[in-house]
């Protein structure tokens, strides 16, 4: 059995999914499988899958008869995975050559580290680095989980002008996890936001291995996600169909998520208190965000009757042939 899965979740990626698939294949550590989850696309993703898999026996191609919506699909592909190591895929996104070598000997070193990880170069459609991150991730180091938690809930928050904002680190979402870890968390949660909320559950579990070399390269184009979807309500639905159309508080979702995590996650009684403390910063940070929230739910709920109203006062119109028109 192979030592590492790596999953790729997928939808309407043939743009960039051959050069992706081509930099995860050409790994210096080669005892890996492949699981790919196509999310019914209908470009053409599922000929180059079907190809790739036809060429490398290590490469397992799914297609879902519709699309299931993001985090199904992440969460798809991880429940396919049978190995001591897993780690996500994006179809946008390369790695360096020796990637997977790296991570595993952080991880075979470190055994209470449950993410390993690396700097990362962010690079256009055309592959050119435009920028290097080296993301804020003080604090998942500490050997105490309660502060592993509240670093991780400390770095959500707006940008408020004159202060300092942490830099995104959910880029480690992308790094190299030990399976049973990852076996102890919900997985995806299902709306915008559940990447932040997997890093905090891994936090939680156990410590981060940073590797302090740019061997992640994230790509920035026209159709990715974070462009494309810019208002949380459709973030929401691209997450998860189910909710396209329904009345979300995403921000009250998110805090409730980070507060199951306490209920539920390996803390003492002591060490919970101080994650409530944690989230009460966080409250305080994010009730901006939480109010817009409540007057966006009520704003579509007020359109919502409104319509309703408007339907029941339109008087009833009589099929024209019952009516005796003939026009």
């Amino acid at each position: 059995m192979a030592r590492v899965t790596i999953g790729m979740p997928v939808y309407n990626g043939s743009g960039y999914l051959r050069e992706a698939l081509d930099s995860i294949l050409a790994q210096t550590f080669q005892d890996f499988e492949l699981v790919i989850g196509d999310n019914a696309s209908t470009d053409d993703t599922e000929k180059i899958c079907r190809e790739y898999a036809a060429r490398d026996p290590r490469i397992r191609y799914y297609r879902h008869p519709k699309n299931l919506g993001a985090a199904a699909n992440f969460n798809y592909v991880f429940r396919e995975c049978h190995t001591e190591y897993f780690r996500w895929a994006a179809h946008d996104d390369l790695i360096s050559p020796n990637y997977l070598e790296r991570c595993i000997a952080a991880l075979d070193a470190n055994p209470e580290a449950v993410i390993a990880y690396t700097k990362t170069a962010e690079i256009d459609e055309d592959g050119n680095v435009v920028e290097f991150r080296d993301p804020d991730t003080i604090g998942y180091d500490s050997p105490y989980r309660h502060v592993r938690f509240a670093a991780r809930a400390g770095r959500l928050r707006p940008p408020y002008p004159f202060l300092r904002h942490p830099h995104s680190d959910v880029e480690i979402i992308w790094g190299l996890m030990r399976s049973d870890a990852l076996r102890r968390t919900p997985l995806f949660c299902g709306h915008s936001g559940g990447d932040h909320i997997l890093v905090a559950w891994m936090a939680a579990l156990g410590r981060f291995a940073k590797i302090p070399e740019y061997l992640f390269f994230n790509r920035t184009h026209s159709s990715k996600f974070t462009l494309v979807y810019l208002r949380r309500r459709h973030q929401v639905s691209w997450w998860r169909l189910a909710d396209r159309n329904a009345i979300v508080f995403p921000d009250w979702r998110l805090a409730g998520e980070f507060l199951r995590i306490i209920r539920q996650g390996p803390f003492t009684p002591w060490e919970a208190v101080y994650c409530y403390g944690a989230m009460a910063k966080y409250v305080f940070w994010n009730s901006p965000r939480m109010a817009r929230d409540l007057l966006v739910a009520a704003r579509r709920l007020a359109g919502r009757l409104a319509g309703d109203r408007d339907k029941k006062s339109r008087p009833e119109i009589a099929p024209a042939r019952a009516a005796g028109d003939i026009s």
